[in-house]
């Protein structure tokens, strides 16, 4: 019991650690999260977190309402309200192998 409670406590404590150093979330993730049931509510709430990079087009707005996406969840993405904050984005671009992982444009 000593020891599951043990396990739990460092998974937790290390899904917060690596929580902080998720990549910024793509169009592509976007979609794929709505397309595989998650509500849209809970796509903002992860959008919100980590951010979003790249851009929404008249198409990918399109595939996003088709997949589920609110006109809150829209709207934050054409908006810029989810972007990655401007002090952020000279990380993003300088370490494209590290957890910071995506181009400008969302793709790898």
């Amino acid at each position: 019991m000593r020891l599951s409670l043990a396990a739990a406590f460092l998974f937790a404590l290390g899904s917060i650690g690596f929580a902080g150093n998720l990549a910024p979330m793509s169009l592509k993730e976007v979609s794929l999260m709505l397309r595989s049931g998650y509500s849209s509510d809970a796509v903002e709430r992860e959008v919100a977190t980590r951010h979003f990079i790249g851009t929404l087009d008249a198409n990918g707005e399109k595939n996003l309402v088709q997949a589920g996406a609110s006109p809150a969840l829209v709207s934050g993405l054409k908006s810029g309200a989810f972007a990655i904050p401007t002090a952020e984005v000279a990380a993003v671009q300088a370490d494209p192998q590290g957890c910071h992982r995506w181009s400008i444009t969302g793709r790898l």
